[in-house]
């Protein structure tokens, strides 16, 4: 685990640029939205789905081994799980609100509210179990 470090910019940073032209939020490949401190009620609080929000950084090493299993939920779930990245660097309200203290930390919000929280490197069999339990 990483404790994370918070900048005082809250700027979305866009992740896909072949995404929908003028929209804040942009789809990856396997649908995982990239989220700001600014949308993310509109986005993750009132999602009809159960969201999985990874808040991570990009010099976070611990973030980047869970990102590809994050991708890889993120395809497996589609249409039944929405998945949703949020940059703790860039965006600190949102990580502050959650009380995030280390990255990478994974929520699992269900109408709304966190159901599940895991932190640190997670394999890929024991964040499926997560999504699983709540999805069943």
């Amino acid at each position: 685990m990483v404790n994370a470090v918070q900048s005082p910019s809250a700027q979305l940073q866009t992740v896909q640029p072949q995404a929908a032209e003028n929209s804040t939020v942009q789809a990856q490949p396997q649908r995982v939205i990239t989220v700001d401190d600014h949308q993310f009620d509109e986005l993750i609080m009132n999602s009809e789905l159960p969201v999985l929000v990874d808040i991570w950084a990009p010099w976070c090493g611990p973030c980047r081994l869970v990102s590809p299993v994050v991708d890889a939920i993120a395809s497996t779930y589609k249409g039944r799980l929405q998945v949703a990245k949020l940059n703790v660097d860039e965006n600190p309200d949102t990580a502050t609100r959650y009380e995030v203290r280390s990255i990478p930390t994974l929520l699992l919000f269900e109408q709304g509210q966190v159901v599940e929280r895991l932190t640190g490197a997670v394999t890929r069999s024991r964040l499926t179990e997560m999504v699983e339990q709540h999805l069943a």
